[in-house]
């Protein structure tokens, strides 16, 4: 569970050196699945106010469509 922002922030930055893409080319992505724009608040924010069973259950559900098409 995410308890505050920076723990977001945290686990966002693990994500970007685990995976070597550039925060910008990550961020983007992820705010559509956990949101559906482009544009809005940060993605910690996002994620500590979703939580992050709400945050994964979104994420999967984009990563569904991707694969089914």
């Amino acid at each position: 569970a995410l308890s505050t922002e920076a723990e977001a922030q945290a686990l966002l930055s693990r994500l970007e050196k685990s995976l070597g893409f550039e925060k910008r080319a990550l961020m983007h992505p992820i705010r559509v699945a956990l949101t559906g724009v482009s544009q809005g608040p940060a993605v910690a924010t996002l994620l500590w106010i979703l939580g992050s069973e709400e945050a994964r259950r979104r994420v999967d559900r984009v990563l569904a469509l991707l694969v089914s098409s």
